[in-house]
């Protein structure tokens, strides 16, 4: 049985996700991470809707980002054009549906689901990779969310936040997003409250700081006389 598939189903753990790299995130989470969370939301939250198959929808998401594992996670900043990107990952794909005909327990079936499922996300044509593109962009906007809240630098991750709300495909994701918004909004409402408050609490400590300082050089004086 030839093991390098499954060697590289591995490599996704360690691929670090380029865009918080690039916005200083200190251990950001890989695109395993990021493949994870999106198929639970697949399998779990599209199983209600009629028209969705949230089976098809999780396995999309689960090898939608596979190509990650031989070229990593390519960025616009990388001086790679979009065309050179996608070839990029369309060949690594091949190679990597051909490393799954290897093992002793698939055959060459399972390699074109491989390449089917790749190719269905991206071209976003059927109901299933659209709802999976917005799951996409729903975990990145509550990963900058999370990042928001943990670090006390507050790194600048609007545009995350702004890309999410660009690109949403269906109502069913614009409603999620919503929700999302509409609680860091109540947040960050919240923090500004805090940090008022403790501006104000500042400014009191200072002017009394500044008026016993002023007392104290009056008694001085006194006494001196």
């Amino acid at each position: 049985m030839d093991l390098d598939f499954l060697r590289l189903l591995g490599k996704l753990k360690t691929v670090p996700r380029a865009g918080w790299v690039l916005r200083g995130i200190h251990d950001p989470e890989s695109v395993a991470d990021h493949s994870w969370r999106m198929s639970v939301m697949a399998l779990f939250l599209l199983q209600d809707l009629p028209t969705v198959n949230a089976v098809r929808a999780c396995q999309i998401a689960l090898v939608h980002d596979l190509a990650e594992a031989e070229v990593g996670d390519i960025t616009p900043f990388d001086g790679i054009t979009p065309e050179d990107k996608h070839q990029r990952e369309h060949d690594a794909m091949f190679s990597i549906s051909r490393m799954l005909t290897h093992c002793t327990t698939a055959n060459s079936a399972s390699s074109a689901q491989l390449l089917e499922l790749y190719q269905e996300y991206d071209k976003g044509e059927t109901l299933e990779a659209q709802y999976v593109k917005d799951i996409d962009k729903l975990d990145m906007y509550l990963q900058a969310d999370a990042y928001e809240r943990s670090h006390r630098t507050k790194p600048d991750l609007q545009s995350f936040f702004i890309g999410a709300q660009q690109k949403m495909k269906t109502e069913w994701g614009l409603n999620v997003l919503r929700a999302l918004e509409h609680e860091r909004n109540e947040r960050k409402r919240g923090e500004k409250d805090t940090n008022d408050k403790t501006e104000s609490v500042r400014n009191v400590v200072f002017a009394v700081s500044v008026v016993g300082l002023s007392l104290v050089h009056v008694g001085w004086s006194w006494v001196k006389r």
